[in-house]
């Protein structure tokens, strides 16, 4: 008894330092935003984006803290970085061009597209569910009232991503 007991703890241990890294903790402070509902946005896409499994919010500070590996906070700070700030449509971003970030590990990118404010939601939307089908994108992120599209996927499918969004917006 005692030495399964030891070998589950030593499996324990062993799987631990195989399939998790140390985690880590950050809170951002978020300035330009204004309302909960988008603060709790921000976090969503955080979350699931960076396959992050603790977030939390403060509504009353502007705060999101995250827990999790070096890579994922690395993530989390990015998207942070580029949704918390004027409205997308007032910032340089086109859709042509969108921003990237590359993940250190495992060869996966997310990319950020902003559309302008004139683009119809059922374009929008529909161009979504184009991309999904083509591409096989699992992580695709829509945020209707500012335009914005947020993708994770290899490299190749934000690119053929990217290619269909130049698609529809020069036919």
């Amino acid at each position: 008894m005692r030495s399964k007991l030891i070998l589950l703890i030593i499996a324990t241990l062993c799987s631990s330092a195989i399939y998790g890294q140390a985690s880590d903790e950050r809170t951002f402070a978020l300035v330009h935003v204004q309302t909960a509902e988008r603060l709790n946005e921000i976090a969503f896409t955080i979350r699931t984006t960076a396959t992050m499994m603790e977030t939390a919010t403060n509504d009353a500070l502007k705060t999101i803290t995250a827990r999790g590996t070096a890579d994922q906070i690395s993530l989390a700070e990015w998207l942070v970085k580029e949704m918390d700030g004027p409205p997308l449509a007032a910032r340089p971003c086109s859709p042509t061009g969108g921003r990237v970030f590359s993940l250190p590990r495992g060869g996966e990118s997310v990319g950020l597209f902003c559309f302008d404010q004139d683009i119809s939601l059922e374009r929008f939307l529909a161009m979504i569910v184009q991309i999904r089908t083509v591409t096989k994108l699992q992580y695709t992120y829509s945020f209707d009232p500012s335009r914005a599209l947020v993708l994770r996927g290899s490299a190749s499918q934000i690119a053929a991503a990217q290619r269909l969004i130049e698609a529809w917006i020069h036919p």
